[in-house]
């Protein structure tokens, strides 16, 4: 059920009001404090576990994985973590700025009806128009898994020349960080490359906001209805990628900070792809615990000396009292 709205124009606000939670107070706020001509709509979007718009999908692996190398596998088993890293610093920079090209597509293939709807269509195209550098974006951290278990593309990309695929129990996962966007907390995404289904869950929230939001805010005009849809449809499109990668059939943790805040004091740095590279640490713990949660195998890949690499990553384990399967790929490596 849609939660009533907060009309904002200026300083006055009209309509019944309710105290807006993160993310989007904030992120409005934030937005509002840079451009005088931010007047939005904005409604109590907090989302309750399990709430999250997710895409399609189907059956759920038990298991999902982390490729990496050396350095990642005793980086995650002693620090007890997962590093997520700003998504202007992925291996494709492009990703940053796919939701926005998601929101605009879908834009673009809807046929809007006439009056108030073809107003908020051609005020959300115009709005897009404006957006696009850095500082008008939510700063999203990403750690990637994938449904694949043993897959020779994956080894290619993420584990060469000694690659490991740390296998995470889903549900765990799941459970440590639940589908609740909230700032400064990860959730476990599931990625939809299928621009069809990434259009018509955007099309769904167009047509929620054009038609609930004038009834619970006659006065809300076509251009803050277009902001409200852009700021719901940034929600949503941290699950949404370009179907060029779904051969990597992939999950994702991801976290938002927020903007209200300045410099993340969690932020740390590394040396990644594109050099000096900005990221956060997800703890893999149960809260309360002080022992890794999800982790139940390690497959080591297709490398030289695997059986010396077997025999070193069940020490690394047993060293860290930790009960987790190690077992070698079932690809040959290659010379």
């Amino acid at each position: 059920m849609l939660a009533p709205v907060v009309v904002c124009y200026d300083d006055t606000r009209v309509g019944r009001e309710l105290p807006l939670k993160p993310p989007m107070r904030h992120f409005y706020e934030h937005h509002r404090s840079r451009r005088a001509k931010l007047d939005a709509v904005v409604r109590d979007i907090s989302i309750e576990p399990g709430e999250l718009p997710m895409p399609p999908v189907g059956p759920e692996p038990e298991r999902v994985y982390h490729y990496t190398g050396v350095t990642g596998l005793t980086g995650i088993i002693e620090g007890q973590c997962l590093w997520a890293s700003d998504v202007w610093y992925m291996n494709d920079s492009r990703e940053a700025l796919y939701g926005l090209r998601a929101i605009e597509r879908a834009l673009q293939a809807m046929t809007p009806g006439a009056d108030l709807e073809s107003h908020v269509h051609q005020a959300a195209l115009d709005r897009l128009a404006d957006l696009g550098d850095q500082e008008d974006l939510l700063h999203s951290y990403i750690a990637c898994l994938s449904k694949k278990r043993d897959d020779l593309s994956q080894w290619r990309a993420y584990g060469r020349p000694r690659g490991f695929s740390i296998g995470f129990d889903r549900q765990t996962l799941e459970r440590i960080f639940p589908p609740i966007l909230e700032f400064d907390r990860a959730s476990y995404r599931v990625i939809s490359y299928d621009e069809a289904v990434q259009n018509g869950m955007l099309a769904d929230r167009f047509r929620l906001m054009v038609d609930l939001v004038p009834k619970a805010a006659p006065a809300a005009d076509a251009a803050g209805i277009a902001w409200l849809f852009i700021l719901e449809s940034m929600l949503l499109t941290p699950a949404f990628k370009d179907k060029a990668f779904k051969d990597e059939d992939e999950v994702r943790l991801q976290i938002l900070h927020n903007p209200e805040t300045g410099v993340w004091g969690r932020l740390k740095f590394r040396e990644g792809v594109m050099g000096l590279t900005p990221y956060v640490e997800l703890s893999l713990n149960d809260p309360g615990s002080d022992k890794i949660s999800p982790i139940r195998e390690i497959v080591v890949g297709p490398q030289p000396n695997q059986t010396e690499a077997i025999r070193a990553a069940k020490l690394l384990v047993e060293r860290h009292g930790l009960d987790i399967e190690v077992r070698p790929s079932d690809i040959p490596l290659r010379s």
